[in-house]
């Protein structure tokens, strides 16, 4: 271990000992000395992995989200069928375009820039 190297202290969920880990490589996996339980694990590269495979799973989902109706209303027998952006729709055939943008903006864009806790 060199010199500069920045050591942290883990302790073993599963039998308490403290030890001093030095800087893990990528991909490298730190072990507790005593019971050989996984302590730590260098995921180099594994965020920028799974943002983009959560970000393409959301595009992909917004497709069908958006042509398939979000509700159905039957009145005296005629049924009429809403997506997300036929509010927007409405609003701008009503020339209320100053309210069917944000409408029709935050219809597409807050969904995907929801994050769940």
């Amino acid at each position: 271990m060199t010199e500069g190297a920045k050591q942290t202290l883990h302790a073993c969920p599963i039998c308490g000992l403290q030890q001093t880990v030095g800087v893990v490589p990528g991909g490298a996996r730190v072990h507790c000395v005593r019971c050989d339980h996984l302590l730590f694990q260098n995921m180099a590269g594994e965020a920028n992995r799974r943002v983009f495979s959560f970000s393409l799973t959301a595009l992909l989902l917004l497709i069908p989200a958006n042509l398939y109706p979000i509700l159905e209303v039957t009145s005296f027998g005629n049924t009429r069928s809403y997506t997300a952006l036929s509010g927007a729709r409405a609003l701008w055939e009503g020339n209320m375009w100053p309210l069917a943008i944000p409408v029709g903006l935050l219809s597409e864009s807050l969904p995907s820039c929801w994050r769940g806790k």
